[in-house]
């Protein structure tokens, strides 16, 4: 540890460990943080785990004498690193609003969209922003590709480029095929799968060319095995496996990682519509006899983009409870 007497002009960063090192930044009262010295700061810590064994020192700079003395007495590292960007769609309710609330909770800055503005979205923005982060929204089609390029390149433009992709907007529309429509057929097919696709081909270039990324696209139990009453919804999910599985394979070698998760039945807008008998009739086909939260499905997609699945990539990994053993 640093024994000497700090110079007025250097703040401390103390941690232990490898990568960024900094647990907490204990500033002078007068003094903030030179955003330029941070950046070099932290690019050197991260190149020379070494550097990280005890602790640094950095520049700071004096404050006006207009400003609070200790208002920066105390500074996290979350708020002196930049934070790796995920975009998440159809973030603003279900699965998707859980999945951006959890990124941010793990230290990313946040992007989504949904279909609509409303205060769905807002609340989402505001839950992602508590930890510290940033998070933007936009309105987004995803059905049309023209407007998933004018949404990523909006995120990218606030938040930096992409690192991390969960496609999870999706819509139903059930029916037995005898009597569904055909704009019900398209209307699904191309929200669920198109949707996934156009999302898939205007972000992962840019993966690709840094080498990085993480994608995890979002099918269902009823992709695997198939439903009643939902051939579309079934051909969509199950195409979105097909396409991950291919995606995977296009972009292995180059450092991405591509998985599917498929859940089961989540308690969300779209199984709020179900009676009282379907739903009683759902649980008694679920072994761990209950429905699971977006949190649960949250949690495996946290999971799968973190570094602890780095060498796991082309799967479809099921959160149904147990439902198609």
């Amino acid at each position: 540890m640093f024994g000497g007497k700090l110079p007025a002009d250097r703040l401390w960063i103390a941690g232990r460990g490898h990568g960024i090192c900094a647990r907490s930044v204990y500033l002078r009262p007068g003094f903030a943080l030179r955003r330029s010295t941070w950046r070099t700061y932290v690019s050197a810590t991260m190149s020379d785990p070494h550097k990280c064994r005890d602790a640094g020192v950095a520049e700071a700079e004096k404050l006006s004498p207009h400003r609070p003395s200790n208002r920066l007495r105390g500074v996290f590292v979350s708020e002196l690193v930049e934070r790796r960007h995920a975009l998440v769609t159809g973030g603003s309710r279900g699965i998707g609003r859980a999945v951006v609330v959890r990124l941010a909770a793990d230290g990313y800055d946040v992007s989504f969209c949904s279909r609509a503005d409303g205060p769905e979205a807002a609340q989402t923005v505001k839950e992602a922003e508590q930890y510290g982060g940033r998070a933007f929204h936009a309105v987004c089609d995803v059905a049309q590709a023209d407007a998933v390029d004018a949404f990523v390149k909006a995120a990218q433009a606030e938040l930096g480029p992409v690192y991390a992709l969960v496609n999870s907007a999706g819509i139903t529309r059930d029916k037995p095929m005898v009597l569904m429509p055909h704009a019900d057929w398209q209307a699904v097919i191309d929200t669920n799968l198109t949707g996934t696709f156009n999302v898939c081909r205007s972000a992962v270039f840019g993966l690709m060319k840094r080498k990085a990324g993480v994608v995890v696209n979002m099918s269902s139990v009823a992709g695997v095995y198939g439903n009643r009453a939902q051939t579309n919804y079934s051909a969509s999910k199950a195409g979105i496996i097909g396409l991950s599985k291919s995606l995977a394979k296009e972009v292995a070698s180059m450092g991405i990682r591509v998985n599917v998760v498929a859940p089961g039945f989540i308690d969300t807008d779209m199984t709020a519509v179900l009676t009282g008998t379907i739903r009683d009739k759902a649980l008694e086909m679920i072994p761990m006899r209950t429905i699971g939260t977006p949190e649960n499905v949250a949690d495996l997609v946290s999971f799968l983009i973190s570094d602890k699945a780095a060498y796991i990539t082309g799967q479809v990994v099921q959160v149904d409870g147990g439902i198609a053993l």
